[in-house]
């Protein structure tokens, strides 16, 4: 196992906590559920990119390829959506 993997490995499962810690303290505030939903967004995003750098074939590279892009504008909406609920709040 490379060392980039199991960085990436640490990096994911600590996003997956922080996301994880946000939702558990108030499950029903919007706020925490779309940071959570950023959270897993943004790990399916890494995990794309990672391993769309590292294929071994060209189609493998592509598919991670596909999920990079997929979620790239789905990581933006709910960016957006994160903070349109912090102004909404007041």
């Amino acid at each position: 196992m490379s060392l980039q993997l199991i960085a990436l490995i640490i990096v994911i499962l600590a996003n997956l906590a922080l996301g994880s810690v946000a939702l558990l303290r108030n499950k029903q505030g919007k706020t925490n559920r779309l940071f959570a939903f950023l959270v897993i967004v943004i790990s399916v995003w890494m995990i794309g990119s990672f391993f769309e750098d590292t294929a071994q074939s060209i189609g493998t590279a592509k598919l991670f390829l596909l999920i990079d892009l997929v979620t790239a504008p789905i990581m933006a909406y709910t960016m957006f959506l994160l903070i349109s609920s912090f102004f909404g709040s007041h």
